[in-house]
C-alpha cells in the first residue's frame, strides 16, 4: 500500500490511535486492516487490538518505525542510504522522544537524506592522488562494468567525495528530525 495514500500522513501515534477506535467503534474492520498497513502497523497487533488484547494500536515506537519501514519499503534505497535508515530505525527504538519526532508531519525520510546529501555536495573534496592512482589500476580491470554504466575512465581523475563519517551522518539525522521539536 502506498504511503499516506488513503488516510493521509498521520503526524502522531495518537492521531493513529484516534482513528483506529473510530474505524473500530464503526465496525469497519478492513479499514482499520488498512490504516494499519499504510502506517506500517504489523498485523498481529491489528489482531490483538481488535481483539480487545490492547486499547491502542500502536505507541510512538511503533508508529515511527512503521513510517520508516514504508518509507524504506516506498524508496528501496541502496548502499549507505540503508545504513542510515536502520540507523533512524535503531534510535525509534531507543528514544521516545526521538521515535515522537520521526512521526510529525512533514518529516520524511527523503528529507532527511536529501540533508545528509547536501552536506556530502557541499564539502566534497578530490580523492588522495593515491586513490585516483588505484581507482585507474582498478579501471582497466573493470572497464566493461564502468562503460555499461556510463562511466568513461577519463573521468576517474576528478573524483570527489563529501559523504560524512558516521557520526557527522547520526548529527545531521538528530538535527532532522529532532530541530524544532516541541
Amino acid at each position: 500500500m502506498a504511503l499516506f495514500s488513503k488516510f493521509g500522513e498521520f503526524g502522531s501515534a495518537g492521531e493513529i490511535n484516534q482513528k483506529a477506535e473510530e474505524l473500530f467503534n464503526d465496525g469497519k474492520m478492513d479499514d482499520l486492516r488498512n490504516l494499519a498497513c499504510e502506517n506500517g502497523i504489523p498485523d498481529e497487533y491489528v489482531e490483538f487490538y481488535m481483539a480487545g488484547e490492547t486499547e491502542i494500536l500502536c505507541d510512538d515506537m511503533m508508529a515511527a518505525v512503521g513510517k520508516i519501514d514504508m518509507e524504506v519499503d516506498e524508496m528501496a534505497p541502496i548502499g549507505v542510504l540503508t545504513d542510515w535508515s536502520d540507523y533512524i530505525r535503531a534510535q525509534c527504538m531507543e528514544d521516545d522522544a526521538f521515535s515522537a519526532q520521526v512521526r510529525r508531519k512533514g518529516k520524511s525520510l527523503e528529507g532527511c537524506l536529501a540533508k545528509i546529501a547536501i552536506y556530502a555536495l557541499i564539502n566534497a573534496k578530490p580523492l588522495p592522488a593515491g586513490v585516483i592512482k588505484e581507482m585507474e589500476a582498478a579501471a582497466k580491470e573493470h572497464s566493461k562494468e564502468l562503460k555499461e554504466a556510463g562511466i568513461e575512465y577519463r573521468w576517474i581523475q576528478y573524483t570527489k567525495t563529501g559523504a560524512p563519517s558516521a557520526e557527522t551522518a547520526r548529527k545531521i539525522i538528530r538535527e532532522y528530525y529532532m530541530g524544532g521539536a516541541a
